[in-house]
């Protein structure tokens, strides 16, 4: 006789229901752990800049508080910012994503073993039945087969055998007449309690499949869920980004140098000869602190390009950065070559027309009685994400340049808008969801040129979706 429990059809699609089930366990549990990287990751990345911000704020006590002073400091306010932001990042990783994933696994897997245990047990009731089955079976065929041997024997030897064995033979008939009636019986007994013993084994089979069923359903709506929350910290981690940048931004075009240099002089009581030499360095420190806060901003912008998948942008002082990673970390290092033009102080009271400092012209076109030097400035720190700039001063430029008002500008597509946009400058345009603008100009540093209803501006790219371009012809 058949197994009744591996050849059924219930018990081949329970197995394979259970080997699919595991299979997502696995899934999920490889998912937590990418997931608990990824916020130890964050943890770390935001203690190291916490770190750097706290270095910078100990280094800057007594420096004059200008223009320059200004521009890091709010490099340093950046660095704690984005600090805060990578530890909330982190901490929703942790409580949205992997606390509740393994949660939802321990309670799959307490109610699977539960299933498992009952599938299990009326597996064995129909097992133990199947095999009462077979040994009454081959009890009643032996009976059978000793009971027709016996009618035979009375039958063949009638006429030779005398009454009385012939009494005593039909008793012995009789008798397993009895017996094997009896077996019948019960063989019949166990074939109608294995078929409810059967009927709830397949009962049990379907409600577990339904319970893995619901379980896998839920299990999928909770990694759904999970992922559009992702999404949503995502992309509002790079919304804010491009804000503090664009704080950066304003700042780093708002510095001074001469201003800041009349703050020192005006700030200093020794206006000496011999102390001609350190306002002259003062004046070359401070216009590598604008190119450095410079390069800083090119760092940052890049790092945001590569975050929304935007083309890196470019900048003049590019190939004098150089990047590599150690075991740890990433360094870059960023090396300039500044060339200094002194002229010849007479008097103390033209001491700021005295210092010049020129950063656009050729070393070789110094006149043989002014001293020319150029000498690298190498700047090493360690982080874990590189930096870049984005030129939006260039893009606001063009867009408010006379070209850009009065030449007529080729539509070169259209996008619609997926966010709301309000409008910091005059050139700008606001946007609301949904709106559909026409593009004129796209520029890599992620500020295009279009118009909405009539009026001509720039607006972020980031907050758009470009449609495609339909294309009619016409014929003459």
């Amino acid at each position: 006789m058949k197994d009744p429990v591996s050849g059924c059809t219930y018990h081949k699609v329970y197995q394979h229901i259970k080997k699919f089930a595991k299979s997502g366990d696995n899934y999920c549990k490889e998912l937590v752990c990418v997931l608990q990287q990824r916020a130890d990751l964050e943890k770390t990345y935001a203690k190291g800049l916490l770190r750097l911000a706290n270095k910078y704020t100990k280094a800057s006590k007594d420096i004059i508080k200008n223009s320059i002073f200004e521009g890091w400091n709010c490099i340093s306010q950046e660095m704690t910012f984005t600090a805060d932001l990578h530890t909330t990042l982190a901490n929703a990783i942790q409580q949205e994503a992997v606390n509740p994933i393994c949660k939802m696994l321990d309670e799959h897997t307490k109610r699977r073993k539960l299933m498992d245990n009952a599938v299990e047990k009326s597996s064995k009731l129909v097992m133990d039945n199947w095999s009462q089955q077979i040994r009454c079976k081959k009890k009643m065929m032996g009976l059978a087969k000793d009971h027709e041997r016996m009618f035979r024997a009375a039958e063949n030897n009638k006429q030779i055998i005398s009454e009385k064995e012939r009494r005593k033979l039909l008793k012995k008939l009789k008798k397993s007449t009895e017996v094997l009636s009896k077996t019948d019986q019960q063989y019949y007994d166990l074939n109608r309690a294995g078929e409810d013993v059967r009927l709830k084994w397949e009962s049990i089979f379907e409600e577990s499949y339904q319970v893995i069923h619901d379980l896998e359903k839920e299990k999928i709506n909770l990694l759904c869920n999970i992922l559009n929350k992702y999404s949503q910290h995502i992309t509002c981690f790079g919304r804010t980004l491009i804000e503090r940048q664009m704080q950066i931004l304003d700042v780093a075009q708002n510095v001074s140098v001469d201003q800041d240099i009349q703050t020192l002089l005006d700030n200093s009581s020794i206006l000496s000869s011999q102390n001609k030499i350190g306002f002259l360095l003062t004046d070359y420190y401070a216009a590598l602190k604008l190119t450095l806060l410079e390069v800083n901003l090119y760092k940052l912008a890049s790092s945001l390009a590569e975050l929304e998948g935007n083309p890196i942008p470019s900048h003049p002082l590019s190939n004098s950065i150089t990047n590599w990673k150690d075991k740890e970390y990433y360094h870059s290092m960023v090396e300039i070559t500044r060339p200094v033009k002194i002229k010849n102080v007479s008097h103390p009271s033209n001491l700021m027309n005295s210092v010049s400092l020129d950063h656009r012209r050729d070393p070789h076109e110094f006149s043989p009685q002014k001293i020319s030097e150029s000498e690298p400035i190498y700047i090493n720190h360690t982080t874990n994400s590189n930096h870049s700039e984005i030129q939006v001063a260039q893009s606001r430029k063009d867009a408010t340049s006379a070209d850009y008002v009065n030449d007529p500008m080729q539509e070169i597509g259209i996008c619609k808008a997926l966010y709301d946009y309000q409008a910091a400058r005059d050139d700008e345009l606001n946007m609301q969801q949904g709106d559909v603008l026409i593009i004129y100009s796209r520029d890599v540093s992620g500020w295009w040129i279009g118009s909405l209803r009539g009026k001509k501006g720039i607006f972020p790219a980031t907050y758009v979706e470009e449609l495609p371009k339909m294309n009619s012809t016409s014929e003459a």
